[in-house]
């Protein structure tokens, strides 16, 4: 089946080329997610496609057009990752944003049903038959929709729970800190074989050769020079890299949470301390991403949480623009103390797989699951 025999069954739902950019753009800009604490605005550069082609050269967007007007959008991204230890295409599904219009809800719920149902038969989508996303836990229209299964036939099954680490300063007196050795540059030979191996062992892991030079010739301001690898006693025992996306997304905060607010205006003046001042409301945030450490394997938490927290240092050091760092901790790593001597801000977050007709398991939404080892990479969401 060809996407576009399905689209004439759905004369509302639309595919976007580059010439729907700015409409594209309007409605997404114009689209705003609440949590708890803050009001993130999520904002792409001025070519909407830009962050699509960082994460997959296949991508598809989708939007429901209502009367001249968009009134729901969405978007598939498309690679070759591991699911139990075998290559196959994988799909990401992302910026999915609807109105609160009645009709535009229907059409996009029937019309998800049948694009799952028949996304394994179709050329554009790579016969892709394994979808997954990611929810903020405070999202409660999201959560209401997907997780609770309102969507009839589709069910999203948490794979894992994860915090996004938002690391904003650090205390002036650090403990002492276990002598690991960190290497910038190319990956060797040897280091590349270590993270295929990881990668080849994870849920979603990626196809690291092929992804390794993609990234290299898709990501802007990323080099060789933006991979960091940890040595302890000759040994290597993580490789990670760090990058900012502004060039493809911005984030921006339409108000500020009274704590942070009053501790900037306190420590940011005071000497010793290395702690941001607080951003303006709707000003772009810089944010370097500390991308997925790839662990040796059987590390403890423990040293996990020591390696992660070298990291951290040498990122304030080397990007001292930046408003902060950011990092996903997967529940699955199990590394529960990342605060001291840093100054953090945290969201909870999940994982899940989106699965049509199938059944899953009953799960404790407070408190999320752990299915094991996956592949995960927060700065292309």
């Amino acid at each position: 089946m060809k996407l576009d025999m399905l689209l004439q069954a759905y004369s509302n739902v639309k595919l976007a080329t580059r010439e729907d950019n700015l409409r594209i753009l309007e409605y997404f800009n114009q689209s705003q997610l609440n949590n708890a604490k803050d009001a993130v605005i999520y904002k792409r550069s001025d070519d909407f496609f830009s962050l699509l082609r960082a994460r997959s050269e296949n991508y598809l967007v989708l939007f429901i057009e209502l009367k001249g007007e968009i009134k729901g959008m969405a978007s598939m991204s498309y690679h070759q990752a591991y699911v139990d230890q075998k290559l196959t295409t994988v799909g990401y599904l992302g910026d999915l944003r609807i109105s609160l219009d009645k009709r535009a809800i229907v059409i996009w719920r029937k019309f998800y049903q049948d694009f799952l149902k028949n996304s394994p038969n179709m050329k554009e989508t790579q016969n892709c038959q394994h979808y997954y996303s990611a929810l903020m836990n405070s999202n409660a229209r999201s959560n209401n929709t997907l997780v609770e299964g309102k969507v009839e036939k589709v069910q999203y099954q948490l794979e894992n729970a994860f915090t996004m680490v938002n690391v904003i300063g650090r205390y002036p007196y650090l403990p002492r800190q276990k002598e690991f050795h960190l290497k910038t540059g190319a990956l060797s030979s040897i280091e590349m074989s270590f993270v295929e191996e990881i990668e080849g062992n994870r849920k979603f892991g990626l196809d690291w050769k092929n992804e390794y030079s993609y990234r290299l010739k898709h990501w802007q301001n990323f080099d060789e020079s933006n991979f960091i690898k940890v040595y302890f006693e000759g040994e290597l025992l993580a490789v990670t890299s760090f990058w900012d996306p502004s060039a493809h997304k911005t984030i921006q905060l339409n108000r500020i949470s009274s704590s942070i607010k009053y501790v900037s205006s306190l420590l940011s003046h005071l000497p010793l301390f290395h702690f941001k001042k607080a951003p303006k409301p709707y000003s772009n945030l810089n944010i370097i991403y500390l991308n997925q450490i790839n662990f040796k394997e059987n590390l403890t938490s423990k040293e996990k949480e020591k390696i992660l927290k070298n990291l951290f240092l040498y990122l304030l050091e080397h990007c001292k623009g930046s408003d902060s760092i950011s990092y996903c901790n997967l529940d699955f790593e199990n590394i529960e103390n990342i605060g001291y001597p840093f100054f953090t801000e945290k969201l909870e977050m999940g994982i899940y797989s989106i699965k049509l007709n199938q059944e899953v398991d009953k799960l404790d939404k407070k408190k999320g699951q752990v299915n094991g080892p996956l592949s995960f990479d927060m700065q292309l969401v």
